[in-house]
């Protein structure tokens, strides 16, 4: 296929995106759950039709089962729909989920589990790791961990951890988010173990705002 870009001002406007995707012809696409909820309920009102996407992807941002069903309802089976999560410091989509069939009693929707090449491990504090259904930090490791943070050496080392689990002196990213294994494989998002929040996909810390 064709990759298509578009800028950024299109995110100010469900109108303006719901013409770009019909457009251009866009068959798969991929961006943050709050613009998914505006997109599908404007698609709604309108009446309008996506004739040609296929393939939707949800990512960067926990969405809540009634989303998932929300968008199957109104964009059709024939879109399959994923959930991705990852992290930049991970180079983006480190799992995927297909909600396609989405968990009627499931609150959060799953992460699902991880993509070739990519090693997800939820731990203790010890670095130990937890046993399916408890609670832990999400780890993340394989060949799209970054080097580190530039000119940060102290939070490189914070972030960056060497991977008990290997001998090749491969690293984990510590992500701050908590996670659960659930009894079905897939990952489950379960909060943070610090302030940090997303607003619309971006990561914001309080602390930096108090700071300012």
């Amino acid at each position: 296929g064709t990759l298509v870009l578009g800028d950024v001002g299109l995110q100010l406007s469900t109108a303006r995106w719901v013409r770009f995707l019909t457009e251009q012809r866009i068959g798969a696409f991929e961006c943050a759950g709050r613009y998914v909820d505006d997109l599908v309920e404007f698609v709604a009102a309108a009446g309008v039709r996506l004739v040609d996407l296929r393939l939707l992807v949800v990512t960067t941002e926990v969405w809540r089962t009634g989303s998932a069903r929300r968008a199957v309802e109104v964009l059709g089976e024939r879109v399959r729909l994923l959930a991705g999560y990852g992290i930049t410091e991970t180079t983006i989509d480190s799992t995927f989920a297909d909600l396609t069939a989405v968990d009627e009693v499931a609150r959060a929707t799953p992460i699902g589990g991880p993509l070739p090449g990519v090693s997800v491990r939820v731990l203790e504090r010890s670095l130990r790791p937890v046993p399916a259904g408890g609670l832990g930090e999400v780890f993340i490791g394989g060949v799209g961990v970054a080097r580190g943070y530039v000119g940060r050496p102290e939070l490189t080392a914070q972030r960056f951890v060497a991977d008990p689990f290997a001998g090749d002196g491969s690293r984990l990213y510590r992500s701050g988010d908590r996670g659960r294994w659930r009894s079905d494989g897939q990952l489950e998002f379960a909060g943070r173990v610090d302030e940090q929040v997303k607003v619309r996909g971006y990561r914001i810390e309080p602390g930096e705002v108090r700071a300012a």
